[in-house]
């Protein structure tokens, strides 16, 4: 218990140290952690960081990993989420079984507030909705040899594009 305290005292601390660099690159990635269960003091600090984001008119990012429940006030202050099937499920409890479900999951996030959703997909591909446009991205055909954090190489890439190119 010593630790787990340890590292939320940690990751709080952090939240707090980085926030002049989220204002001058006017972006934020946001991933929950990797908790069962989210911590109050956790998500308090998750929370005062969207909202000093918003203030400065900062884009969020939100990775909603783990798969777990979030507040609306939360969701409703990120420009774009990168859930994947599993955690889009548990954030609009659509059932995902194929592209119409997709649809339905990011239409109920869109309606959160959230301004694009992007639906990793695993070996299919990405789903991306905005309230203008759906382009669905596929898979590309690869041995894989470890899928470990493939979904953080993908945001990292992504994330990479937006800061290269806005």
């Amino acid at each position: 218990i010593e630790e787990v305290q340890f590292l939320m005292q940690m990751y709080i601390d952090y939240l707090g140290k980085e926030k002049q660099m989220m204002i001058d690159n006017n972006i934020r990635f946001q991933q929950i952690g990797r908790w069962n269960d989210l911590p109050p003091a956790v998500l308090d600090a998750v929370e005062t960081t969207l909202e000093t984001a918003a203030r400065h008119g900062v884009r969020v990012i939100l990775n909603p990993a783990p798969a777990l429940p979030l507040p609306p006030a939360l969701l409703s202050r990120v420009s774009v989420i990168t859930p994947n099937e599993v955690e889009a499920e548990m954030l609009t409890g659509v059932k995902i079984e194929g592209e119409e479900s997709h649809s339905r999951a990011a239409d109920r996030l869109l309606a959160m507030g959230i301004g694009t959703v992007i639906i990793t997909l695993g070996s299919r591909g990405a789903s991306y909705l905005d309230a203008a446009q759906r382009l669905d991205a596929p898979g590309l055909a690869v041995t894989a040899v470890d899928t470990t954090a493939a979904g953080d190489t993908f945001i990292g890439y992504f994330l990479a594009h937006l800061l290269r190119h806005g």
